[in-house]
């Protein structure tokens, strides 16, 4: 999943000096992308085809978004997961795990973390 966030601000001359804004900005992100990862896990659960339910319910996500590195992965780790999101000779794809993260919005869980450190600057 690609993350674009584009803003505009005017940062105050103190928060620039002390790094303590591009500081705010990292935690931001990194929660903006955290958010995120959870909305789309319980999407990806919720939509998961379901016959016993050991697909939707081997979903996980590794990794943890940290200040400068804001990257994590859901995925699900059932065997037979590939074959039912991307199908077979004999079986029309269903990629449940593809529209979760079409229908989960990164780039808004960023903005409104990102806008909370933005209202802060003197």
């Amino acid at each position: 999943m690609q993350i674009k966030v584009t803003t505009e601000y005017s940062p105050g001359a103190q928060q620039l000096r002390d790094g303590t804004l591009i500081s705010s900005i990292n935690n931001a992100v990194a929660a903006g992308i955290s958010e995120a990862g959870r909305e789309l896990l319980a999407e990806a659960e919720a939509t998961a085809p379901k016959d016993t339910g050991e697909l939707a319910a081997s979903h996980q996500i590794t990794g943890a978004p940290t200040p400068g590195n804001a990257t994590l992965t859901v995925e699900a780790l059932a065997e037979h997961a590939i074959y039912v999101h991307e199908g077979t000779s004999s079986m029309p794809p269903r990629p449940w795990l593809r529209n979760a993260a079409e229908k989960t919005d990164a780039s808004a869980a960023c903005e409104k973390h990102l806008n909370i450190v933005f209202s802060q600057l003197t």
